[in-house]
């Protein structure tokens, strides 16, 4: 598999060949791009991080 990356703050792009069980990271917000250069199975797998201060209540409920 090829993967493209796009970086912001120049205007190359960055190609990766990934084999068999290899794996990348591309950044939050980074412009990316996948091609399957022969038949295989590919996984795009993402994840929040939670940030516990991003709510902000007047109060909290209870239970009696």
């Amino acid at each position: 598999m090829l993967v493209r990356v796009w970086q912001k703050d120049y205007e190359l792009v960055d190609e990766t060949v990934l084999n068999a069980g290899d794996f990348t990271q591309v950044k939050p917000g980074v412009y990316h791009q996948f091609e399957g250069v022969e038949d295989g199975v590919a996984f795009e797998l993402y994840w929040a991080e939670f940030n516990h201060d991003d709510i902000q209540r007047e109060s909290v409920g209870y239970k009696k």
